[in-house]
């Protein structure tokens, strides 16, 4: 589907569009600004692999967005299958963030 959307901009080369898991980014180190995730951690049996792959290919200055519904929202969690989904407190997030990258983070939640 990405291909086919952005099939103008990767003719003109203006992209390049790979299909890949996001603890095995085919791209070099330090190959992007920014970089998102939306709504993946809950499918991710080891969290901190990917992260580190993710931080990886983060350029120094980059920035990554990591947005998921947190284990404090009882009623989103009520409303999916355990088997699943496999929800994280905003603090574990964080300590996962803070481990794969080992710096300190700006942090912003929405509580």
């Amino acid at each position: 589907m990405a291909q086919r959307y952005n099939r103008d901009m990767i003719a003109k080369g203006l992209i390049d569009v790979k299909r890949a898991i996001s603890d095995r980014i085919p791209y070099p180190d330090k190959s992007f600004g920014r970089a998102y995730s939306a709504h993946t951690l809950y499918f991710w049996n080891d969290p901190l692999a990917h992260l580190h792959e993710i931080h990886r290919v983060i350029r120094v200055g980059g920035r990554f967005v990591l947005a998921f519904t947190p284990k404090e929202d009882e009623q989103a969690v009520a409303a999916f299958p355990k088997s699943v989904y496999h929800f994280h407190s905003i603090d574990e997030a964080q300590h996962l963030l803070a481990k794969a990258v080992s710096a300190t983070l700006a942090w912003f939640a929405k509580r």
